[in-house]
């Protein structure tokens, strides 16, 4: 129950948000969205006593969407070179033992820092395109489409564990019926909002689409279970953290952007 009410409240705000919202209540949310993600991606390494640079991951996991706004790439690839700098150098004049662990808590930093904020910037950058609006309801339809299908083929009819070492709940079976589904959703998409969109484009993108979003799912799958916990957090009753909910598409959504800007589409 509480799973089908969290998503009845999420859907419609995430519609509203798109279509009404002005871009800096969007840029906004996803910054919002970005910090929590990467407090949950934080609180993954306390599990397992993991060490990380709290102060300034937040710091430079905030700037990075901000300049995604206001399309500076080179403020973007100047806070991820300083952020790089400062860390490191910092190390430098640490007094005493342990450094490995510091170290290896800059690595942590990092990734946190580019698996949270660099890669679901991208949502930023996606909705600034000509047609961004339709291209982010493109991808929702591919992803929950596809999910939605993984769960009930996967439920009824899964058999065969795809990695049962990383996620033993996911199925060949449910794999197949999700990248069916993400297909389906792809041309739901084109015969809704997208008719420019020709058949072939259409069924390439839902095939990237949906394959990076299921390696997506399964990489944030990888990292609960190295740090020993079922959901990156609670924040959504039933669905449980924001990495939860958006695993499948911190790795299309960039997909989508490239995609689009490299074959002006």
């Amino acid at each position: 129950m509480k799973r089908v009410f969290t998503a009845a409240l999420l859907i419609p705000l995430t519609i509203l948000l798109v279509l009404k919202a002005p871009p800096f209540l969007f840029y906004l949310f996803i910054t919002l969205i970005i910090l929590l993600g990467l407090a949950e991606f934080f609180s993954l390494l306390r599990n397992k006593n993991l060490g990380y640079y709290q102060h300034g991951g937040f710091l430079a996991g905030g700037l990075l969407p901000l300049f995604f706004y206001w399309d500076e790439p080179v403020l973007v690839n100047l806070v991820l070179y300083l952020f790089v700098i400062i860390l490191l150098s910092s190390q430098l004049f640490w007094r005493g033992d342990g450094v490995l662990e510091r170290i290896s808590a800059l690595g942590n930093t990092f990734l946190g820092v580019f698996y949270t904020s660099w890669l679901l910037s991208h949502f930023i950058l996606l909705y600034n395109l000509p047609q961004g609006k339709e291209y982010i309801f493109f991808i929702l339809l591919v992803i929950w489409v596809g999910d939605t299908a993984a769960y009930y083929v996967g439920s009824k009819w899964g058999r065969h564990k795809l990695a049962p070492q990383t996620s033993p709940n996911k199925t060949i079976e449910g794999a197949v019926a999700n990248l069916i589904g993400g297909i389906l959703g792809a041309f739901l998409a084109r015969e809704w909002f997208l008719s420019s969109w020709g058949l072939m484009n259409t069924l390439l993108v839902g095939i990237l689409l949906n394959g990076l979003g299921q390696l997506g799912d399964l990489s944030e799958s990888l990292l609960k279970r190295g740090c020993g916990v079922k959901d990156s957090g609670s924040l959504l009753p039933g669905h449980g953290g924001v990495l939860d909910r958006l695993d499948s598409l911190i790795f299309s959504v960039p997909a989508l952007y490239y995609y689009c800007y490299f074959i002006r589409i």
